[in-house]
């Protein structure tokens, strides 16, 4: 019997270390989604790149704002993008500075990589960022505690496309169209990782404006993650 319950609670501890979707916040936030209605919250990550103004583009041409998780190195590569991001009404999150994957970490490279990102979003923005997004979603033991400390709420995802594997604009639609749920955190991605292999989001960006007609023919209202802790508004 004790090394059953060993056994249950390793795993258990493992899918909280790996699996993104095994989050407390995340369970809370479907309820709030059930009683309330179809919510669909676009967020993207390992940006801003060159991709990014486009994407605003479709999403302000849409009438939606969108939640960007970023990384602190590139940031700093396009402040000016980044600015437009906030400028234009949508939530900036960190995803680290180098999008390095945090779970084996020591505690002082995991604030480092977590500060660093903080420190060059505020440079930029005038606004330390609230909310966070681990690289591949990937947790660490105590993850949450230090998140607090720094003043961060851990943000997961309920559907991820594989858009990184740039697949063709269609493939990607059929992805997104294959099952809804109430509350949909679709994960997409505006930037590139720190792979060292040839990367675009071409795909993505072709493919959003018909992701966003797909949401809406199905009666979703569009928010941004910081809009969660509001009461739901329809429409949208």
């Amino acid at each position: 019997m004790i090394f059953f319950a060993l056994t249950l609670a390793l795993a258990l501890y493992i899918l909280y270390l790996f699996i993104p979707q095994w989050d407390s916040w995340l369970w809370r936030a479907k309820r709030k989604a059930r009683a309330n209605g179809r919510v669909c919250c676009l967020t993207f990550d390992d940006g801003p790149s060159k991709w990014t103004p486009g994407v605003l583009d479709i999403l302000k041409k849409a009438g939606i704002r969108a939640t960007f998780f970023v990384t602190g190195e590139r940031a700093a590569a396009y402040p000016d993008i980044v600015r437009k991001i906030s400028g234009e009404g949508h939530v900036i999150g960190s995803h680290t500075m180098t999008h390095r994957k945090l779970t084996f970490v020591n505690g002082d490279t995991l604030e480092k990589e977590i500060a660093g990102c903080n420190d060059t979003l505020k440079s930029i923005t005038g606004v330390s960022p609230s909310l966070f997004r681990a690289p591949r979603g990937f947790k660490r033991p105590f993850f949450k505690r230090t998140l607090s400390k720094m003043g961060l709420t851990l943000i997961p995802w309920t559907k991820g496309i594989w858009d990184t594997d740039m697949p063709p604009a269609d493939e990607l639609i059929r992805r997104v169209s294959k099952k809804f749920e109430p509350l949909e955190i679709l994960l997409l991605h505006d930037g590139i990782d720190n792979r060292k292999i040839p990367q675009n989001r071409d795909s993505m960006v072709a493919a959003l404006p018909k992701i966003i007609e797909e949401y809406r023919k199905r009666g979703y209202t569009f928010m941004t993650i910081s809009e969660l802790s509001l009461p739901f508004v329809r429409g949208g």
